[in-house]
């Protein structure tokens, strides 16, 4: 059995930590990861 999910990429703004207000943008990035099930006993992952 196959399967795919795919996620939209966003970032945020790391120094708003120090002053308690901050912001997050999207990116025109996105990750995909994959997965394959068989019965060989065998763990694999690929991100």
């Amino acid at each position: 059995m196959d399967g795919r999910a795919v996620a939209p990429a966003a970032g945020t703004v790391l120094n708003a930590l120090a002053t308690g207000t901050g912001s997050a943008f999207a990116i025109d990035l996105e990750t995909t990861a994959t997965v394959e099930l068989t019965d060989d006993g065998e763990d694999v992952g690929e991100v």
